[in-house]
């Protein structure tokens, strides 16, 4: 019985652990869906925040942009408009970041996008 109590407080306590991760200039808090460049915390729309953590999730992999679209917007996108949205939240997120990781977000022509590490 004791044992099963040290075990629930070591969840109990690991629970309230909060995931933040630190890279490339930025840190991002999964839980509390927040970002910060530099200890300042910058303001993102639900769709950027998706799509920032999709990149830094596969950090140094090129992503397609269908697999962009599918994964943040789900399979009802419209297709019509996939290229224009797409790049209208890169567009955005980009400024919000400011110079220094605004540039390690490329686009690989004809591919889609991948966010670099250094």
């Amino acid at each position: 019985m004791s044992r099963l109590k040290v075990c629930f407080r070591w969840l109990e306590y690991n629970s309230g652990i909060k995931k933040i991760t630190k890279k490339c200039g930025l840190e991002i808090n999964e839980e509390e869906r927040t970002v910060k460049v530099k200890g300042k915390t910058i303001q993102l729309t639900r769709k950027e925040f998706d799509l920032l953590y999709l990149l830094f999730r596969k950090i140094d992999q090129i992503l397609t942009y269908d697999y962009i679209l599918e994964t943040v917007w789900g399979h009802d996108y419209n297709s019509d408009l996939k290229t224009h949205t797409l790049e209208s939240h890169i567009s955005s997120l980009r400024k919000k970041l400011g110079p220094h990781c605004a540039k390690k977000i490329i686009n690989i022509n004809g591919s889609g996008y991948k966010l670099l590490s250094e």
